[in-house]
């Protein structure tokens, strides 16, 4: 490492290779040689220059004497072309005195720098350096700083303060407010990575471990002489080795120790003193931190727009330029570079491929052994860039690009230093060009394959990526895996977007696309070959960004006029024989800007909603605890009486399951009667309201004033919920009608013309839950059919995605083969059939075929706002298929303790009157006096009881639970009997099951409880044979068996009138208390 071979050692020529300042000198060379940077020089027509940086400076002296300057804000290219080199250069010279190149020796000042070591020193200082070295790991630069330099140079935590510190600063400050960066960096102490934390002293610190005096100061922390140390603030801590912490500071004991002492106090001077240069520096020019992100020279005072735009690009760095760039890019499709190849030159390079065979031998493939032999074509993908590197540096290596360079005549003193990544893409672009002559000046066309045509729209890249390498394997008779390095180097050159991580899934033809089109070139032109090493959200992410330069509009428009035009000729907007006109690139850019405009004005709409779309608590706590300050904890205090309910205990107890006690008791807070809506500011001190503790009382009373201020709860919570589920379903009806006319070009001519089926979740469902809960595990289905085939998809519409359902396609057939209009909606697909279904569905609306246009097979519907459209749309409004806003509004209002008590009451009043009621008209008939309305009503009546109590006694065993099912029957009868002041009697226990008189009826209030529990009881046992030998057991008349007027009377009267009502309160579960709660949106 530097510390052993600088030692005795000034001229400092050899380094290592391993070293950290050949490594980052390494950094410094690759990024000066890079083709895009060797381009620029070139372009620049320096005689014999010498290169100087200075900061983010460039000095050029030519052999001639001229001196030119170059600075970022100039316009010249220097930024960004030199950015790697900037960045390099300031890791290695962070003073910004001077770094040279080319061919300049290492000087010892150069090193020092490097190490944060004044240079020249002094004689004492220069032996204590001959006898220490320089530290051997690499002092001012963690692992985070080198990842983060290898993108673009700064200290990551004096960076990290400054961001978050101006993040702070410009938070809801109007775009035209100034901001001083100097006043905002004297806040700011630098960080560690180049201040305190500069590890110069460490390999004094390293002898002073393996002193023996340090073993009992290790031994009392429980740590060996292999432990972790480090300097901070001038303190010396140590770790365990290989343990996360504790650090233990043992500064005082080491200090107590003269020998250890003098160790360390000058490590620590060493350290403050090579810290001592960075802070300096680092206080002084803060603000320029941000100076890479942007095209010029960055003064002290900016406005807070611009600031926020410097951020966006600082915040979102490029990746470094790969070894191979952007392929052929330069020569063959940027016109506007340097290096772009004449048609002339096209033709000479072309013949200057070896050997005499037609097509031309391809140099990529000119290699032993195949880097790429017995992979998978998975992998080759994957690697591409890798294996291609390979295969071009095996065999003759870079000799091959010498005939190149000699067709094309270039200067002869050139040609030696023209760099290895220059070489290989030369070699490249003489490939491309043996397959494809044309490659870059026929757009979109690769070898003859369009890759945008309009039969691609609708198509995800990975599989036009699939079509055009079997196309090339085709045409060039080469292997499909050697057809995939081929494809890689083809879109590398022409079309950079496939090739970035995650773009397989994209389709062609979406505005999701025409993004990825407009960011990826924006990349290209800044870092050549960048993209590739990006994710999709990393590139698309850029849009929202803007940089603080006038060009750049310009530039955006010249990368979006091509992807915007191909977009619009996909979707019908533009002819697909329009030829690039100006009125059809003009047409483009309308359809374009006023579809954006219409989804950004929904987007904007529900993000200024969004923070309404939120539960009844949330947003009426808020409102309530504003009003009410400091009485958090009363306002969820349980303290207003529920009041007297006209349901008995027996009767809750016997019908529900919950604690009665609990539920007749309990008490209610404020906010769960402000949130019902039982207290507002109107009646909170014209109601009598009674608390559970009197001594609450005082403290109501206090806060009556306070609760007049409330606004109603509708004005805080319906009223907004319902503008932000409005916007919502407005967002989702704009995102699904984009969707719709993004399809592949045969299946929008389907919606139009074939025949279509909308379905959603079916009504009812097997599974134990709602249509409304159904219907949020699925999207939306679209099935369309004609002639020529059909489809079947799956829509997400906020999520932009939709996926086809191949798997439905038969099913869906043989539905559409159902003409029958009337039982159509009533056909069900359950999900037992259709394993990929997480539902039930049915058909939800339907649109019959009619009758195509005669030219249809070159008509390419524009389906944004067809007619059919707006249909389909409809029927997804109409059907909440999109949105449910009704179901919405029940789970963001949730429940509260006061409305579950009513609710509960409420089912038990229905339960009772839909119920217990039917048999009262009987009695009535038997109290009548009509011998006719006596005879019916005694059988009426007795088929009712029986049929009642049937079914309740079902409901008693699966409800009640603690009490004997005869407490709980007399309580039923006593509650039954008292309630309606039935003037009857049950009684009697022999072989006639009911005998019952209109004078039995008229002395009911003289049988004793008893009589009346043994009756019920007796009546229960019976009912509980069930419903099929209800029947067998009542005897009307000598004979054993019922009339058929009976059994129907008995089926019909009897148990229909009670079954119902009874089973489907038995299954309807209990309503429980909810806070309320609203889905999770991506939008």
């Amino acid at each position: 490492m530097l510390a052993d071979s600088h030692q005795d050692d000034w001229s400092f020529q050899r380094l290592p290779p391993e070293s950290s300042f050949a490594q980052w000198r390494g950094r410094f060379d690759k990024a000066l040689s890079s083709p895009a940077m060797q381009a620029w020089i070139s372009a620049q027509n320096f005689q014999a220059p010498r290169l100087h940086i200075v900061g983010t400076t460039l000095t050029v002296k030519e052999y001639s004497g001229k001196i030119t300057t170059f600075t970022p804000s100039d316009g010249s290219g220097w930024w960004p072309i030199g950015r790697q080199v900037i960045a390099s250069a300031a890791m290695l010279d962070p003073h910004g005195k001077d770094l040279s190149m080319p061919g300049s020796r290492v000087i010892p000042a150069e090193i020092a720098a490097f190490y944060g070591v004044r240079w020249p020193i002094n004689k004492a200082d220069e032996e204590a350096l001959k006898a220490n070295g320089f530290p051997e790991d690499d002092p001012l630069r963690s692992p985070e700083m080198r990842a983060l330099a290898e993108r673009e140079f700064m200290d990551v935590e004096n960076e990290s303060a400054l961001i978050k510190t101006l993040l702070n600063e410009l938070k809801d400050k109007p775009d035209d407010e100034d901001i001083d960066l100097r006043a905002i960096s004297q806040k700011i102490a630098p960080g560690s990575s180049l201040g305190i934390a500069n590890r110069s002293g460490l390999r004094i610190l390293k002898r002073l471990m393996r002193d023996p005096l340090m073993a009992p100061i290790l031994s009392e922390k429980g740590i060996d002489v292999n432990a972790k140390f480090r300097l901070e603030n001038g303190l010396f801590m140590v770790c365990a080795n290989g343990a996360s912490g504790p650090w233990h500071e043992v500064t005082e004991s080491v200090l107590a120790h003269p020998t250890l002492a003098q160790l360390l106090n000058t490590a620590i001077e060493q350290s403050q003193t090579t810290g001592q240069i960075i802070r300096q520096q680092s206080v002084g020019d803060m603000w320029q931190l941000l100076r890479f992100a942007t095209w010029k020279e960055l003064p002290a005072i900016n406005t807070a727009g611009e600031l926020r735009n410097i951020l966006n690009w600082k915040l979102n760095p490029l990746p470094p330029e790969p070894a191979m760039g952007g392929y052929a890019r330069n020569f063959l499709e940027d016109k506007q570079s340097p290096d772009s190849l004449s048609e002339e030159q096209r033709i000479r390079v072309r013949r200057s491929a070896p050997g005499a065979s037609i097509p031309p031998q391809l140099t990529l493939l000119d290699c032993s052994p195949k880097p790429w032999a017995g992979q998978s074509q998975e992998y080759i993908r994957d690697n591409a860039d890798e294996l291609i590197s390979q295969a071009l540096t095996q065999g003759a290596g870079q000799r091959r690009c010498e005939p190149i360079l000699a067709v094309l005549q270039d200067d002869s003193s050139l040609i030696k230093s023209v760099s290895p990544e220059y070489r290989q893409q030369l070699i490249t672009s003489r490939d491309l060009l043996c397959i494809d002559p044309e490659l870059g000046s026929k757009r979109n066309y690769i070898a003859g394959y369009n890759l945008y045509s309009v039969s691609n729209t609708g198509k995800t890249l990975s599989n036009v990526r699939a079509e055009l390498t079997q196309h090339l394997a085709t045409t060039t008779k080469l292997p499909t895996i050697e057809a995939e390095l081929i494809t890689h180097m083809m879109l590398a050159t022409s079309a950079p977007e496939f090739l970035a991580k995650g773009a397989g899934d994209i389709r062609v033809g979406t505005s999701a696309h025409v993004n990825l089109r407009i960011q990826t070139a924006l990349v290209e032109m800044v870092s050549p070959g960048s993209s590739r090493d990006m994710s999709v959200d990393q590139i698309c992410q850029r849009s929202f960004m803007t940089v603080s330069s006038s060009d750049h509009d310009e530039v955006v428009a010249v990368a979006s006029a091509g992807p915007i035009y191909d977009w619009a000729v996909g979707i019908g907007v533009v002819e697909a024989d329009d030829n690039y006109s100006d009125t059809g690139v003009q047409r483009a850019l309308s359809a374009y800007s006023q579809r954006m405009e219409e989804y950004s004005g929904a987007v904007a709409e529900y993000e200024k909603e969004k923070s309404n779309f939120n539960t009844r608590s949330e947003l009426g706590n808020k409102e309530l605890e504003a009003k009410c300050p400091g009485e958090t904890d009363f306002l969820y205090k349980k303290i207003m009486s529920s009041g007297s309910s006209k349901y008995t205990a027996g009767l809750l107890g016997l019908l529900l399951k919950t604690d009665t006690e609990t539920l007749l008791t309990g008490g209610y807070s404020i906010s769960e009667l402000y949130l019902s809506g039982v207290l507002t500011a109107q009646n909170v001190d014209k109601t009598d309201w009674e608390l559970l503790d009197s001594k609450d009382k005082a403290r109501f009373k206090a806060l009556v004033q306070n609760i007049k201020q409330l606004t109603p709860i509708e004005s805080v919570f319906d009223i907004p919920f319902s503008r932000a589920t409005t916007a919502l379903e407005a967002l989702n009806v704009t995102a699904m009608k984009t969707q719709l006319s993004e399809l592949p070009v045969e299946d929008r001519r389907r919606l139009e013309f074939g025949e279509v089926f909308i379905c959603g979740a079916s009504s009812e469902q097997d599974d134990d839950i709602t249509a409304e809960e159904a219907q949020k595990k699925i999207g939306q289905i679209i099935f369309a059919k004609d002639e020529f085939g059909a489809k079947c998809y799956e829509f997400f519409p906020l999520e932009n995605r939709y996926v086809e359902r191949h798997e439905l396609l038969a099913r869906f057939q043989r539905m559409a083969e159902n003409n029958n209009e009337a039982i159509r909606f009533l056909i069900t697909l359950p999900k037992k059939d259709a394993p990929s279904l997480p539902v039930d569905i049915s058909i939800k609306g339907y649109f019959a075929k009619r009758e195509r246009p005669s030219d249809v097979d070159e008509f390419v519907p524009d389906t944004y706002s067809s007619i059919r459209t707006n249909a389909i749309i409809k029927v997804l409004q109409d059907e909440k298929l999109l949105i449910n806003r009704e179901d919405l509004l029940k789970n963001a209002k949730g429940l509260t303790a006061n409305e579950r008590f009513k609710m509960i009451a409420d089912g038990v009043e229905t339960f009772v009157i839909n119920t217990l009621v039917p048999f009262k008209g009987s009695i009535e008939d038997i109290a009548s006096g009509d011998r006719k309305r006596l005879v019916m009503g005694l059988i009426g009546l007795g088929l009712e009881l029986v049929g009642a109590l049937f079914v309740v006694g079902g409901a008693i065993r699966s409800l009640g639970k603690g009490a004997t099912l005869l407490t709980k029957a007399m309580h039923f009868a006593k509650m039954t009997m008292s309630m309606f002041n039935l003037p009857g009697a049950v009684y009697g226990t022999g072989k006639s099951v009911f005998k019952l008189s209109a004078m039995g009826v008229k002395t009911l209030a003289g049988l004793p409880s008893k009589a009346l529990g043994k009756g019920i009881v007796t009546l229960k046992n019976l009912a509980h044979g069930g419903c099929r030998n209800t029947q067998n057991i009542i005897k009307l008349g000598s004979n054993n068996g019922a009339s058929k007027e009976v059994v129907n009377l008995m089926k019909n009267t009897g148990l229909v009138n009670t079954a119902i009502g009874i089973d489907a309160y038995d299954r309807e579960p209990l309503p429980q208390e909810s806070s309320g709660s609203v889905p999770e949106l991506v939008v």
